[in-house]
């Protein structure tokens, strides 16, 4: 699961990522992954600094944490 919020402690969460729902994809071999969400679903994201955090879990494996990091949406950069 990965969570982006607007702070890292942000009770709020602006987008999340999962396996689950196809929005984080494992590729089947290599180091590589995605992160897909629509134009809709990114539609009520705005221009700002985000941070984001990504844990690692399944029914076999306890929750641990993974990446964390932020990144910077920045308007109009194409037309």
């Amino acid at each position: 699961t990965l969570q982006v919020r607007i702070k890292p402690d942000a009770p709020f969460v602006v987008l999340q990522f999962s396996t689950t729902d196809g929005s984080i994809v494992l590729p089947a071999v290599g180091g590589t992954f995605q992160l897909k969400k629509t134009a809709t679903e990114l539609s009520t994201v705005r221009a700002g600094q985000y941070f984001y955090n990504m844990d690692l879990h399944s029914a076999t494996y306890p929750r641990r944490a993974f990446l964390s990091g932020e990144f910077t949406i920045i308007p109009n950069i194409t037309t």
